[in-house]
């Protein structure tokens, strides 16, 4: 009797371990088959995001698609660039506007230490944490060039209030980042990283002016439709430069301007048409 209540017992676990198995195999399939539908809702509301309320739907299934598969670059790309949109053109109140960015910040790097060779560069690298993501950065891998960019763009946008020594203990990080860009594919993201630097070249203290003036100049000559770069140097070099006249043509410019021009940053240029506007209305502080 007891040898056969122990096969029975042996049976029966054998039973419940496939029993178990088996619906954790169906919950695993039925995450990534919820997560590839949310992420389908999150690219539908995006392509829409030019409106306030499809732009946070849109950021709000990436995310919870995120949450279910979390290993997805090319998912993960879309929430920190969805995070960025958010973060800038839509959120008011910096507290909010800073915890997305945050976000953004942490879903990039994501993606970037998912590449090996990324992680391997890193582990590499001699120095602290720093200095070993700066070596990694040096040499980030091509296909990681979007990655890095909305990373850093986060990244940037988070650090714009910041205290100055926070700002300068992630500025040669930031550099790196955008350097890299340059050297790989300077015209990604309609030449954003000419765009940054003639933003921070104007913001820099003790650095020529000219520095900036090159390279808003240089973005305008490779994208002159993207008209983010207009505004960016109408807040940024114009203003420090005593530009008033230039700040003023550049930003009418902007408001006049056909946003669909470029089908795949429409919403964008429409959010800087609106940014130019409020620009203007502040031209009597910013130019003290």
């Amino acid at each position: 009797m007891t040898n056969s209540f122990a096969k029975i017992f042996i049976v029966i676990l054998a039973g419940l371990f496939f029993a178990c198995q088996i619906p954790s195999n169906k919950i695993e399939v039925s995450s990534v088959k919820n997560a590839e539908f949310l992420w389908k809702q999150g690219d539908k509301y995006w392509e829409k995001r030019h409106e306030e309320k499809n732009a946070r739907t849109a950021y709000l299934f990436y995310k919870k698609a995120a949450n279910l598969i979390p290993d997805n670059p090319e998912l993960l790309l879309s929430y920190c660039r969805a995070a960025y949109f958010l973060g800038h053109y839509i959120e008011t109140e910096q507290a909010v506007r800073d915890s997305i960015f945050l976000e953004g910040i942490s879903i990039g790097e994501k993606i970037l230490f998912l590449s090996e060779e990324f992680s391997v560069s890193f582990e590499n690298a001699e120095g602290d944490s720093n200095l070993r993501k700066i070596a990694a950065i040096a040499t980030t891998p091509d296909y990681l060039i979007p990655a890095l960019y909305w990373w850093s763009a986060n990244l940037g946008r988070y650090m714009v209030y910041r205290p100055a020594i926070m700002r300068l203990q992630y500025q040669e990080i930031i550099e790196t980042a955008m350097h890299r860009i340059l050297a790989v594919d300077p015209e990604y993201y309609y030449s954003a990283a000419n765009r940054f630097f003639g933003a921070l070249y104007a913001r820099i203290p003790g650095i020529e002016l000219s520095r900036s003036k090159y390279y808003f100049d240089l973005a305008i000559s490779k994208q002159p439709d993207y008209l983010g770069t207009y505004t960016l140097q109408a807040e940024f070099y114009h203003t420090k430069a005593g530009n008033r006249e230039q700040f003023h043509a550049d930003l009418q410019f902007v408001i006049d301007a056909d946003a669909t021009v470029l089908p795949d940053v429409m919403p964008e240029n429409l959010f800087e048409q609106e940014y130019a506007k409020r620009l203007l209305e502040r031209e009597y502080l910013l130019f003290e």
